[in-house]
């Protein structure tokens, strides 16, 4: 996971997908992206967290979508078919 400390409305998706393609290897991308509206450091909350949808709060959590090449906004439908190992990465 790749925490982003900035609004995601600010920052094009789909640029920042590609760029993240283009610039590392496929093991070496991040499969969740998180976008934090705050700046303070908060490491082991985060860590804690990770990408469960109940703990995350008001942060805007994206995933990897393989089949698209893109990061996608993580609905709990997708979530639960992460947790469930319907969706592997």
């Amino acid at each position: 996971m790749a925490r982003v400390a900035c609004s995601d409305s600010s920052v094009d998706i789909r640029k920042l997908s590609d760029e993240i393609k283009q610039g590392l290897a496929a093991f070496a991308r991040p499969l969740f992206l998180r976008f934090l509206g705050a700046f303070k450091i908060m490491k082991v909350w985060l860590r804690e967290a990770g990408y469960d949808l109940d703990r995350v709060g008001e942060d805007h959590l994206y995933y990897w979508d393989a089949p698209t090449s893109t990061y996608q906004p993580l609905p709990i439908y997708v979530f639960n078919k992460i947790q469930t190992g319907a969706i592997r990465f």
